[in-house]
């Protein structure tokens, strides 16, 4: 800090050195930190609003935020648990954020292909691993086997939550055909709404089906299998009760944790999902990873 006298620059001492540095270091330091806390804010409001615009009701960002001093996990925590069957605090896949559609929007989106794997087994069985639902691959796989297989596998372990209810209705459908209230979503807001499965444009014929699915599974992933077993006989398998009645959203939360937040309850007639399907037998040793 010179200062100007007679047109000379007086030295400047190590003490007002010292005091220099110091002073901006701090104001370094208190600018960072307030950047950090309005992100931090940030990041909590558009949780919040995210988990309103599904239907939910919790408490606005003005009240929750200074509750948990600004922390987004905090605050999560306390949503999970007034949310209560269906809400869980996850690690984050990743640092992008899922979008979260409407439930009968179909998401339109870039991403990874369908199918994982495609392999066929030594019985015969063609193995099927997907990464989302998507009825054209799954056709395309099974049409590029000659002769057709008599049994496939569908392997759902790597379906993610948040998969649109539509292409789970219509990749069902190429396997069971039109069906009227196939299933229910009823939504946070008490709102029920029938779903129906529409006539495919391309149809699969295969004599046996089985679907994998884990414990965990989330709601769309369980209502495809639970479709697949009531109208083709289809065997589910894994360990243990299988798969959820949830359709969840992805929800972004800071400190590298999402939370998933049901968009809705799934419900087929005449089958009680509220503690997941019983699966009818356990997940070959080949298709075990």
């Amino acid at each position: 800090l010179g200062i100007l006298t007679t047109g000379r620059r007086r030295r400047q001492g190590p003490f007002m050195g010292y005091l220099f540095s110091w002073g901006f270091s701090a104001l370094v330091v208190l600018t960072f930190g307030a950047s950090s806390a309005a992100h931090a804010e940030d990041a909590t409001d558009r949780m919040i609003v995210a988990i309103q615009a599904l239907g939910h009701k919790v408490p606005a960002p003005s009240v929750l935020g200074p509750a948990c001093d600004g922390d987004a996990l905090c605050v999560a925590k306390f949503i999970q648990g007034q949310i209560g069957d269906g809400a869980v605090l996850v690690p984050s896949v990743d640092a992008e954020s899922v979008a979260t559609p409407p439930l009968k929007t179909r998401a339109w989106r870039t991403s990874a292909p369908a199918l994982k794997a495609v392999d066929t087994m030594s019985d015969g069985t063609l193995y099927l691993r997907f990464t989302r639902f998507d009825e054209g691959a799954v056709v395309d796989a099974i049409a590029a086997i000659a002769p057709p297989p008599a049994k496939i596998m569908l392997d759902l372990r790597d379906i993610p939550p948040g998969e649109p209810l539509d292409s789970v209705r219509r990749m069902a459908a190429v396997f069971i055909g039109a069906q009227d209230r196939a299933f229910q979503v009823t939504y946070p807001s008490g709102r029920i709404v029938d779903w129906v499965v529409l006539k495919p444009r391309r149809a699969v014929l295969a004599a046996l089906l089985s679907v994998i699915l884990r414990a965990d599974a989330d709601g769309p992933a369980t209502v495809f299998a639970a479709l697949l077993r009531e109208y083709k006989g289809a065997q589910i398998l894994g360990a243990g009760p299988v798969g959820t009645q949830y359709a969840r959203a992805r929800v972004p939360v800071a400190h590298g944790w999402s939370l998933l937040v049901p968009r809705g309850t799934l419900s087929i007639p005449g089958i009680d999902m509220t503690n997941g399907l019983v699966p009818d037998g356990p997940i070959p040793d080949s298709a075990k990873r």
